[in-house]
C-alpha cells in the first residue's frame, strides 16, 4: 500500500453548527481515472469522525486521542471514475462534555484533516487533501467549509508519517506455504482461513419489557415503565451499534453499553466521566430503517431504552466489528486444553485492544501505556505476526503518565509514574532491535536520551533513584501515584524503579553505538554497571533471600523479577530470589504483587498481576525452571478462566471467585507470548527473524505443536512424545523459511527434524 511521505497542501477543515443535530457531513467528489492497484485514506479529528466511501461506512475516528492519524486502506471501495468521499463528524467522544461544550460556547465547532492517497495500477499516484473546495451538509443545507489551518510539517512528521494503516484483510491476508499445514495439521488450515465476520450479532436477550412478535421486538405504548431491552453479545466485542427498526413517529433511542462484564453489575451508578460515555441518546427518525451509533464501544451487555408512549418495532440489533484487521494468525495446540484457551484468551484480549495503536482497556481507558508496550507487542508478534502498531503507538504524545513522554520541562520532578519514562526507552529499544529500522531509531534516540537524563538526575549519592512523591498540583495537595502499581506512597530506593534505570542505561547504550555514538555507549554501560552494583550492595537482603525497597519490610514481586530479568542479579542470587517468591508471594491464583497486605499498592497480597506474573514467568524460563514458568501460566490465568473470563483483566483478586470488574487489559495476556516463545520454543535471534532460536520446553505435555507467523515467513513445530524404556523420548519437527538460519537447544533424549521451504 501507497502512502504520502511528503506534507500535501492539506487543511484542518470545519464549519460552525449552532442548531439541531450535532452531526455535519463533509464532502468531495473523486474522481478515478483509471483501474487502483491500492488507496489509502489518512484522516485526523478532535472529535468523533466517521468516514463514508460512496455511501459505506468505511473508519471512524473516536476523537479522543486528537494526536491520532486513522489510517485506512480503501481500494476495494473506490471504482475507476466518480466517487465520492464524506467526513461526517460529531461532537466530543464523551457526549455530555461535548453537549456541555455546545451549551457553553453556543455551537458546535469541530474541525477535521483528510488526505486520499491512490496510486493507479499503471503505478500514477495522486493525491486529494481537505480543503475549503469540500462542502458541508447540516440538517439537508450545504455550506461552505471554513479552512482553519494548514496542517504543519511538524504536525505531519510526528503524526501523519507514523500512522499504521489499517489493512483490508481480503486483500492482503498471507497464504500459508504447505509444509507447515503438513507439521501442524489441518486444525491450523481451518483456523487461519476462517471467514472473521464484519458484523456481531447478540446471542441472547437478558431482560426485556417489550413484546415478541414475528421474530422483532416491539415497544407497548401503553406501558406504565420505559420500554427496554438488554442484550447479551456473549463475549466483549469492539465496534459501532446498529439497529434496524420501525417507527411510527420520530422519536429517541438511548444506548447503554455496560462497562462490566457481569450482568449483576449492569447500568450501576457512574464512577466518572469516562463510565457515563457509554450512555448515547440518538435520534430514531420515522422516514428511515437503521440508525448507527458511531461512537466506538466496548461492550458485552446492551441496553435499548426509549421514552414511555412511543410505538418502535425493532427489527435487528447487530454490532459492526472495529478491531484491527487479523492478516495473519499465530497457533498453539497441547494436550492441555486450559493451556490452549488460554493462548486464545490471551490472542483475543490483545485483538480487541488493537485500534490505531495499542490500547488498555477499550472499554474504559482506552489509552496506550508505555509500561504495557513491550508485552503488547510481544503478543502481537506470536498472534499475529509483527509489533508494527509499536511504533505508531510510540507517536503518541499525550499524558506522560501513559505514554512516558517528557513533554513538559524534562527537569520536572512533580510528575507521576516514574516507571514510564524508563519502560519507553525499553519499547523503542525492542521495536528497533526486533526490526532494525535506522530511520526509527534516528527519530526516537533523541527522545530516548532525554529519558534517560531525567532518571539519571534522580540519582542520589549512593548511586539510586530515590522516588519522591509524586503532586499533581501543589494547590490542592493531590498526590499521584509512582508507578505501575499505582501507590502514591510506594516510596525510597525501589529496586524495581533502579532495576528499571538500568536496563534504560544498557539499552541506550547498544543504540548508541549504533549511532555512533561510543563516547555515550561507553559513559552509559560504566553507569549501568554502578547502578547494578549500587542495588547489589544497598537493596539486597541476606534475612530475606531477596531484593527489597528502602523504606518497606515487605517482599515485592516487580522488584525481584525486574532484577532478575534485566541481569542485575548473578545466578546465586538470581536463583535465590526465585525462590523466595515462590515460598513469599505464591498462591495457588498465581504470584501476589507483595507478601502482606499493604493498601496502598493494589492491596499488596490480595491481588495477582498477570503482567508482573508474565515476567517473572519469562525470568523463570530463562533461568532454566521451565516448569516453574508453566505451573505460574496455569494459576494465574487458569484462575481467571476458571473464574469466567472472556478476556484477561488487569488484575485477579487472589482467591477462586472474585472478579476484576475492569476487563480486557492487553499487559494481561502475556501467556500467549509466553507460551509460544517459551514452551513451543520459537524465539528470534536476529532482526525480523533472519535468525531463530528453537528451544522448546514441553514439560509435561505429551502433544504440543504451534504457528509463528513472522516477518521472515511462517514458522511451524510440533512434538511427538513416547516412552522407550521408562524415559519420555521426544521427536521435534520444525518448518522454517529456507532463509531462517536454527540455532536449537532441545531437550534431554529429543531428536530434530527441520523441514525448510522456498517462502
Amino acid at each position: 500500500m501507497w502512502v504520502n511521505a511528503e506534507k500535501p497542501k492539506i487543511s484542518w477543515i470545519t464549519v460552525p453548527k449552532k442548531d439541531g443535530e450535532e452531526w455535519v457531513r463533509y464532502q468531495k467528489p473523486f474522481y478515478a481515472k483509471k483501474p487502483v492497484r491500492s488507496a489509502v485514506l489518512r484522516f485526523e479529528c478532535d472529535c468523533v469522525c466517521a468516514l463514508y466511501v460512496n455511501g459505506d461506512l468505511a473508519a471512524c475516528g473516536n476523537g479522543r486521542m486528537p494526536e491520532r492519524v486513522n489510517a485506512h486502506e480503501i481500494t476495494s471501495r473506490l471504482h475507476a471514475g466518480e466517487n465520492t468521499l464524506s467526513l461526517v463528524l460529531g461532537s466530543a467522544y464523551f457526549q455530555q462534555r461535548g453537549l456541555d461544550i455546545k451549551s457553553a460556547r453556543g455551537f458546535w465547532l469541530n474541525t477535521a484533516a483528510a488526505e486520499l492517497c491512490v496510486e493507479y495500477e499503471d503505478g500514477e499516484r495522486e493525491i486529494l487533501a481537505t480543503d475549503p473546495t469540500w462542502t458541508a451538509v447540516s440538517d439537508g443545507v450545504r455550506q461552505d467549509v471554513i479552512e482553519t489551518a494548514i496542517v504543519t510539517e511538524a504536525e505531519y512528521r510526528m503524526m501523519w508519517a507514523n500512522a499504521a494503516v489499517w489493512p483490508e484483510r481480503s486483500l492482503h491476508r498471507r497464504k500459508i506455504p504447505r509444509e507447515i499445514a503438513e507439521v501442524v495439521g489441518e486444525d491450523y488450515l481451518r483456523y487461519a482461513e476462517r471467514e472473521i465476520p464484519e458484523c456481531v450479532s447478540p446471542v441472547a436477550v437478558l431482560s426485556t419489557n417489550l413484546n415478541a412478535q414475528n421474530g422483532a421486538l416491539v415497544t407497548d405504548p401503553k406501558s406504565a415503565e420505559p420500554p427496554f431491552v438488554i442484550y447479551d453479545f456473549g463475549r466483549l466485542h469492539v465496534g459501532f451499534t446498529e439497529v434496524t427498526y420501525e417507527a411510527t413517529a420520530d422519536t429517541k433511542l438511548t444506548f447503554i453499553h455496560d462497562v462490566c462484564e457481569d450482568p449483576a453489575d449492569f447500568d450501576a451508578v457512574p464512577l466518572n466521566e469516562r463510565v457515563a460515555m457509554l450512555a448515547v441518546t440518538l435520534p430514531l427518525k420515522s422516514d428511515e430503517e437503521k440508525i448507527l451509533n458511531l461512537r466506538r464501544r466496548a461492550f458485552r451487555y446492551l441496553k435499548l431504552s426509549f421514552p414511555q408512549g412511543v410505538s418502535v418495532t425493532v427489527k435487528d440489533v447487530r454490532l459492526r466489528v472495529c478491531m484491527f484487521p487479523e492478516i495473519q494468525t499465530g497457533w498453539f495446540h497441547s494436550s492441555d486444553p486450559l493451556l490452549n484457551e488460554a493462548w486464545k484468551t490471551g490472542k483475543y484480549t490483545l485483538n480487541v485492544n488493537k485500534q490505531q495503536e495499542y490500547e488498555s482497556c477499550p472499554r474504559y481507558e482506552m489509552q496506550f501505556f508505555a509500561g504495557d508496550g513491550a508485552i503488547d507487542a510481544w503478543i502481537d508478534e506470536y498472534a499475529f505476526g509483527g509489533h508494527e502498531l509499536l511504533n505508531a503507538s510510540l507517536s503518541v504524545k499525550h499524558e506522560e503518565s501513559s505514554t512516558g513522554v517528557l513533554f513538559t520541562d524534562k527537569w520536572n520532578r512533580n510528575t507521576i509514574q516514574w516507571d514510564y519514562f524508563a519502560w519507553r526507552i525499553l519499547c523503542i529499544h525492542l521495536h528497533y532491535k526486533s526490526t532494525g529500522d535506522r530511520e526509527f531509531l534516528e527519530r526516537y534516540y533523541e527522545e530516548g536520551r532525554t529519558n534517560l537524563l531525567w532518571q539519571l538526575e534522580r540519582r542520589n549519592s549512593r548511586g539510586l533513584i530515590f522516588q519522591r512523591p509524586c503532586f499533581i498540583s501543589t494547590f490542592r495537595y493531590a498526590l499521584g501515584q509512582t508507578e505501575w502499581t499505582c501507590s502514591a506512597a510506594r516510596l525510597g530506593e525501589k529496586t524495581a524503579l533502579n532495576a528499571l534505570l538500568y536496563a534504560s542505561l544498557t539499552a541506550m547504550a547498544e543504540m548508541a553505538v549504533d549511532m555512533g555514538e561510543d563516547e555515550n555507549a561507553a559513559r552509559w554501560s560504566a553507569l549501568a554497571e554502578e547502578v547494578k552494583t549500587a542495588i547489589n550492595t544497598h537493596l539486597w537482603s541476606e534475612e530475606k533471600r531477596c531484593y527489597v525497597d528502602s523504606l518497606d519490610d515487605f517482599v515485592a514481586q516487580d522488584a525481584n523479577t525486574l532484577a532478575i530479568l534485566f541481569g542485575v542479579a548473578d545466578g546465586d542470587r538470581r536463583d535465590a530470589a526465585l525462590d523466595t517468591m515462590r515460598e513469599r508471594l505464591w498462591s495457588p491464583y498465581g504470584s501476589t504483587i507483595l507478601d502482606s497486605y499493604v493498601p496502598h499498592t493494589r492491596g499488596g497480597n490480595t491481588l495477582i498481576s498477570p503482567f508482573m506474573t508474565a515476567l517473572e514467568a519469562k525470568a523463570r524460563f530463562e533461568a532454566d525452571r521451565p516448569e516453574e514458568g508453566l505451573l505460574l501460566i496455569r494459576r494465574c490465568w487458569g484462575t481467571m478462566l476458571a473464574k469466567g473470563a472472556k478476556t484477561f483483566w488487569e488484575f485477579s483478586p487472589n482467591n477462586a471467585t472474585d472478579p476484576w470488574k475492569f476487563r480486557a487489559h492487553a499487559w494481561s495476556a502475556g501467556c500467549t507470548w509466553l507460551l509460544s516463545a517459551y514452551i513451543l520454543g520459537i524465539r528470534a535471534a536476529d532482526v525480523n527473524y533472519r535468525a531463530i532460536t528453537f528451544a522448546p520446553r514441553p514439560c509435561d505435555l505429551t502433544e504440543l505443536s504451534g504457528v509463528v507467523p513472522t516477518p521472515a515467513g511462517y514458522i511451524a513445530a510440533a512434538c511427538r512424545s513416547t516412552t522407550v524404556d521408562g524415559r519420555v523420548v521426544r521427536e521435534f519437527v520444525l518448518a522454517v523459511p529456507e532463509s531462517v538460519e536454527v540455532k536449537a537447544d532441545l531437550p534431554k533424549d529429543s531428536t530434530l527434524r527441520i523441514v525448510a521451504y522456498a517462502e
